[in-house]
């Protein structure tokens, strides 16, 4: 069932609330109150925690309605069942890896739970009987797991460490009853809170999930804790569970300020929102969200918006070249990402005009890169890369249109630029990038149907890993002078359907397609091979239903 939760005005594009009386009747008039309800009170039950926020603004958090679902709260406010739990299983914590899996804390199993959220299938990502029941999750960008287990009975606890083969290593027990758990932005802390002793841990974390150095952060005389996150500067911010607070801590320990929320239970936190800086809290004593604006992004949304960062390095935006084509610098991990919108079309037969290049029997249209037959695979109708290399069209092409069929591996195995990568390279030189841009953020010139390195895609419409995808694509080559002069006088072009859908529209590529430096031009002659891009990575792409149509694109009668 589904049904409307958020009633109030809450701008989220501009950070700005409303000031007006709350249209739910039963919201605490107070007014040294700084937060607004999202969700309508009693929505979810006393055991509402959570909350996480995926790629397209939802919200997640436990127990929508009764124990045992995972509730999901759309970015207008629609709340729906997203899935129930099976057998005795209840969640608490929530995260999400760089796949896009959601991973759940099941606290009564003994579990993680694993979430694909395309089909809602739910496994079991890991178990372990020596959990006292796992609570709270933290991630690190190398998908690396980290649980908090507390014995409320005993006012103890542990932590425990899940690697991405669901592998689980107890990295310290004799502790305290450990609820909150966060890691920092630099990925060298892993912070830990202790709800009964009111103590907040800080340990030195290495890259392969080991902590050291246990220190404390700070110690409050009051209250208790549950959930924390870090936002993007390090700050932690720590629900106050009986103070009815979030407490935002620097990474040194002192206590910036302190969110007054509607409730005094409240539970766990998740930043979201358009711009990452939108607080959502889950209130147990009250059974809603609550919503506060923070100064700075969180930690977890800008590793998951901008997960591209983790995989270039720290230190790629900074040694960007700038383009003199446009404001983005070539790669630009700042660069918005294509809008997504949802394909519809079916495959083509080729025109009577069409050069068949590869009709589903063999690749005589093709050679290797050595100039021999290629060598990629031929299968139940479809082309499969191999890692033999790059393969192009025996005969040349200047001015075309070319209809292509390509899937992806599914399932995905890496992300960014190592997920699903090929390329079509007109003239030997031109590329209109293949990707896997489903749910895989990277560069926005690196994006499927990118001109690669000059122009990203008007809109995103990829379809899921593994679904036939097509592309339509219009070239028209460059215009040089004479060779005496070997000067440009109009740059390459192309028009792109993608799935049917418009994303490139007479765009012009300003030079030779080329990774990382700004593309340049250099003569050549009117007509080249076609190129298909074996990207060296063990991806096993797959085409089918390959034609060319010449063309003359001159102008004139």
């Amino acid at each position: 069932m589904i049904q409307k939760c958020h009633l109030m005005v809450f701008l989220l594009a501009t950070g700005m609330f409303s000031n007006t009386l709350s249209l739910f009747a039963d919201q605490e008039k107070d007014s040294t109150r700084m937060t607004e309800d999202f969700t309508a009170p009693k929505g979810f039950t006393g055991g509402i925690e959570g909350p996480a926020v995926d790629l397209d603004g939802n919200i997640y958090a436990v127990n929508y309605e009764r124990q045992q679902t995972i509730g999901k709260v759309t970015p207008e406010g629609e709340c729906s069942v997203f899935v129930q739990l099976p057998d005795k299983s209840t969640g608490n914590g929530i995260r999400f890896n760089t796949k896009g899996f959601m991973l759940i804390a099941d606290y009564v199993g003994h579990n993680i739970l694993k979430v694909d959220m395309d089909t809602r299938e739910i496994t079991t990502y890991a178990h372990e009987p020596g959990m006292n029941q796992p609570n709270d999750l933290a991630i690190g960008a190398n998908d690396i797991l980290y649980a908090s287990d507390p014995n409320w009975g005993k006012s103890a606890g542990q932590i425990w460490r899940i690697d991405t083969k669901g592998k689980v290593t107890l990295l310290e027990g004799g502790m305290g009853t450990t609820n909150g758990i966060e890691v920092s932005p630099d990925e060298k802390t892993l912070y830990v809170n202790e709800t009964v002793q009111r103590k907040v841990w800080a340990y030195d974390l290495s890259p392969d999930g080991n902590v050291s150095n246990k220190r404390l952060l700070i110690e409050f005389p009051d209250f208790g804790m549950d959930g924390m996150r870090c936002d993007a500067e390090g700050n932690l911010y720590i629900t106050r569970y009986g103070k009815g607070t979030v407490a935002v801590v620097s990474p040194q320990g002192k206590v910036l300020k302190e969110v007054k929320l509607g409730g005094k239970n409240p539970s766990n936190i998740a930043f979201g929102g358009p711009d990452g800086r939108t607080c959502y809290v889950t209130v147990a004593d009250r059974g809603c969200i609550e919503v506060f604006r923070a100064e700075v992004p969180g930690r977890s949304w800008t590793m998951y918006q901008g997960v591209a960062y983790t995989l270039e390095g720290p230190e790629w935006q900074k040694t960007l070249k700038q383009s003199p084509h446009s404001k983005w610098r070539v790669h630009d991990l700042t660069r918005p990402p294509p809008a997504v919108v949802t394909p519809g079309n079916e495959p083509q037969a080729p025109p009577s005009d069409a050069v068949v290049l590869f009709g589903g029997k063999d690749l005589s249209a093709w050679k290797g890169k050595d100039g021999g037959p290629a060598q990629w695979i031929v299968k139940d109708g479809f082309v499969e890369v191999n890692g033999t290399g790059d393969i192009g069209t025996r005969e040349e092409f200047g001015d075309c249109q070319l209809h292509i069929e390509w899937a992806n591996p599914n399932p995905p195995e890496r992300r960014s630029q190592y997920r699903g990568n090929s390329g079509i390279f007109f003239m030997n030189a031109y590329e209109v990038q293949i990707l896997d841009s489903f749910r895989n953020r990277t560069y926005a010139d690196g994006s499927a149907a990118s001109l690669y390195g000059q122009h990203p895609p008007i809109v995103n419409a990829c379809r899921r890993p593994g679904e036939w995808q097509t592309y339509e694509i219009v070239f028209r080559a460059p215009r040089f002078g004479s060779y005496k002069k070997l000067k440009l006088e109009e740059p390459a072009r192309a028009t792109v359907f993608h799935n049917g859908v418009l994303v490139q529209h007479n765009a012009p590529f300003h030079g030779k397609t080329t990774h990382y430096y700004v593309p340049k031009y250099e003569p050549h002659g009117p007509k080249a091979p076609i190129r298909l891009q074996d990207h060296g990575d063990g991806q096993a792409m797959r085409f089918r239903n390959i034609w060319v149509r010449r063309l003359d694109l001159s102008g004139g009668d």
